[in-house]
C-alpha cells in the first residue's frame, strides 16, 4: 500500500517537473523583464529536482525492498505449500487412523461379547466341575469304604484259603509220597520204553529225543542247570513244542533254530531259513508237525518239521507280525500284526480267509484251552478281545485290562486267561465272565519289552513272566503270592519263558542271546 502510495507521488512530481521545464523554456523566451521570475522559477525547479532525486532514491529503496519483499513471498509459498502437503498428509494419517479405530472399536466390542460368552461359559464349567468334585467326593468316600471292605473280604478269604490248604496238605500228604513214586516210576518207564522219535540234525546226526506228554505235577523252579546262546543277535521269543522235545528260539537274526531237549539240557537240531525279518512269535502245530514263526517282515511262516522245508508263506499285513497261533482245526491258523487286523489263514487254500480289523495293534493270540473256538489277542489299546471262530469272528467282546498288553496265555483246564501288561501287573482275565478275576505283581518287576511273555504251568499251579532286570518271578495260583524269584542266571532282559509239557523244567531266553533251563534243584 505505502509503495503504491510513493509511485503515484513520484509519477505526478515527475509530471510536475515535466510541466516546470516546459514553462522554464517557455520564460527563456521572454525578456530581461522576466528574469527575477525565472530566479524563482529556478530555486523552484531546483527544490522539485531535489524533491524527485530523493523521491527517485526513496522508489530505489522501496524497489530494492520490492525485491527483498517478493524473494521473501516466495520462500514464504513455498514453505506454505510445503505445510499444505504436510497438513493433507497428516489428514490422510488421521483419515486412516480413524478408520483403524472404528476396526478397533468393532473388535473391542467383539471381544468384549467374546468374553461376556467366555465368562459365562467359564461359569458354567465352574458350576460343573463343583458338582463332579462333590459327585467325586461323594463316590470315593463310597470307594474307600469298599476298598476296605474288600480288604477285609480278601483278608477272609486268604485265612480260608490258608485254611483249606493246610487241610488238602494233610489230605495229601500220604498220597505224596506215592505220586512220587509213581512218577518216577512213569519217567524211568518212559526213558526205557518209549518209543525213539529220531529228529533230522545238521550234518545227518540224529539224536534221540525224550519227553512225556503228561503232567502230573509242575515244579517251581529253584536253580538254572543249563545256560547256552542260542543265537547270533538278540533273541525275541521261545516255544517248547507239545511233547516237550523241541526247543524252538528265534530272534533278530532272521533264524528260527530247533533243539533237542534232553535230561540235562539242550543240543542243536536245525536251522530253519527263509524268513527276510526277525522272528517274533513262535507256535507249533498239535502234532508237532508244523512250526510257525512270526516275522517282522510283514508275513508268518510255516515249516515243516520232518523236511525242514516252509511249506506256507502268509502275506498280506502291512506292518511287523507281532504274534501267530495254530487253532483247534489243523487247516486254521491265525496272525495279528501292527497293521492294527488279525488275519484268519486257511492252509488248505493257502489264502487269508478273513480279516478282522481291531482298530489297535496286536500283540499276542492264544486259544482258549478250554473252548477251542475261542481266541484271544491282546492289544496296545489296553484291552484284550474275544473271537469265536464258530461266528467267523463277527462278534467281539472287548475287557479292559487297564494297560497295554505284552502278552496272552491260556490256562490248560479253565476258562481263564493270564494277560501281562505294560504297568508291570499280570492279570488273569475270566473269558466266560468278561472280568478281572485276580492281579499278580511284585516288588521291582518291570517288562522290559513291549513283546515280554508270561506263562502257565501246565497244570495251572503257577504263573510266570520275566522283568527287564533278568529276575523272573514266579506267583502260585492258588494263594496269589510270589512263590519265587529267580535271580541267579540272566542280566538282561527277559523276553520269554514257559514250562515243559510235563512240568518237570522251564526254560526263559533273555535278549541277550542266552536260554536257560531250570529245575527244582
Amino acid at each position: 500500500m505505502v509503495l503504491n502510495t510513493l509511485v503515484e507521488r513520484c509519477e505526478n512530481l515527475r509530471f510536475e517537473n515535466a510541466h516546470l521545464m516546459l514553462q522554464r523554456r517557455a520564460d527563456c523566451s521572454v525578456g530581461a523583464a522576466g528574469g527575477a521570475a525565472l530566479d524563482s522559477h529556478s530555486a523552484i525547479i531546483q527544490s522539485l529536482e531535489q524533491k524527485v532525486y530523493k523521491l527517485q532514491e526513496e522508489l530505489t529503496c522501496l524497489h530494492r525492498a520490492k525485491s527483498e519483499s517478493a524473494d521473501k513471498l516466495f520462500i514464504a509459498n513455498n514453505i506454505i505449500q510445503e505445510k499444505e502437503h504436510e497438513i493433507l498428509d497428516k489428514n490422510n494419517k488421521i483419515s486412516d487412523l480413524q478408520s483403524e479405530i472404528m476396526l478397533l472399536k468393532e473388535s473391542f466390542i467383539r471381544q468384549k461379547e467374546e468374553i461376556e460368552n467366555l465368562t459365562a461359559h467359564n461359569n458354567l464349567v465352574r458350576d460343573e466341575y463343583n458338582t463332579l468334585n462333590m459327585t467325586y467326593e461323594s463316590l470315593n468316600s463310597k470307594f474307600l469304604k469298599l476298598k476296605e471292605e474288600n480288604s477285609h473280604l480278601v483278608q477272609r478269604w486268604v485265612e480260608y484259603k490258608s485254611k483249606d490248604a493246610e487241610r488238602l496238605n494233610k489230605e495229601n500228604e500220604l498220597l505224596l509220597k506215592a505220586r512220587q513214586q509213581a512218577v518216577a516210576e512213569s519217567i524211568r518207564e518212559a526213558t526205557e520204553d518209549f518209543g525213539a522219535v529220531v529228529i533230522p540234525c545238521e550234518g545227518d546226526v540224529h539224536e534221540v529225543a525224550v519227553g512225556t506228554l503228561t503232567c502230573p505235577y509242575s515244579v517251581l523252579p529253584t536253580a538254572c542247570f543249563f545256560t547256552k546262546e542260542v543265537h547270533d543277535s538278540d533273541v525275541h521269543t521261545l516255544s517248547l513244542s507239545n511233547n516237550g522235545r523241541l526247543l524252538a528260539t528265534g530272534g533278530e537274526d532272521r533264524k528260527l533254530k530247533l533243539w533237542n531237549v534232553r535230561r540235562d539240557g539242550f543240543s542243536a537240531s536245525n536251522t530253519l531259513m527263509g524268513s527276510n525279518g526277525g522272528i517274533n512269535c513262535i507256535a507249533f502245530s498239535a502234532d508237532d508237525s508244523l512250526v510257525m514263526a512270526a516275522c517282522t517282515d510283514n508275513a508268518a511262516r510255516i515249516w515243516s518239521v520232518s523236511d525242514l522245508r516252509i511249506r506256507h508263506t502268509f502275506t498280506g499285513h502291512t506292518a511287523k507280525v507281532m504274534a501267530c497261533q495254530f487253532t483247534s482245526d489243523a487247516n486254521i491258523t491265525l496272525t495279528g500284526a501292527s497293521d492294527r487286523t488279525i488275519k484268519v489263514w486257511d492252509m488248505r487254500s493257502k489264502a487269508c480267509s478273513r480279516t478282522v480289523f481291531v482298530g489297535s495293534s496286536c500283540y499276542d493270540l492264544t486259544v482258549l484251552h478250554a473252548s477251542p473256538s475261542l481266541f484271544l489277542s491282546g492289544h496296545h489299546d489296553k484291552n484284550v478281545r474275544i473271537y469265536d471262530l464258530r461266528t467267523k469272528c463277527e462278534n467281539e467282546i472287548t475287557i479292559h485290562v487297564i494297560d497295554r498288553v505284552t502278552s496272552v496265555s491260556s490256562f490248560h483246564n479253565s476258562n481263564y486267561c493270564l494277560v501281562s501288561c505294560r504297568d508291570d501287573v499280570l492279570r488273569v482275565v475270566d473269558a466266560r465272565m468278561k472280568d478281572i478275576v485276580t492281579e499278580y505283581t511284585a516288588e521291582g518287576l518291570h517288562l522290559g519289552s513291549d513283546c515280554t511273555r508270561a506263562c502257565v504251568s501246565p497244570d495251572d499251579t503257577y504263573v510266570a513272566v520275566g522283568s527287564g532286570d533278568g529276575v523272573i518271578h514266579v506267583w502260585s495260583v492258588d494263594t496269589g503270592t510270589l512263590a519265587t524269584t529267580l535271580t541267579k542266571g540272566h542280566t538282561s532282559c527277559v523276553m520269554a519263558c514257559s514250562w515243559s509239557p510235563d512240568g518237570q523244567f522251564f526254560v526263559s531266553g533273555e535278549r541277550a542271546k542266552q536260554v536257560m533251563l531250570w529245575a527244582n534243584i
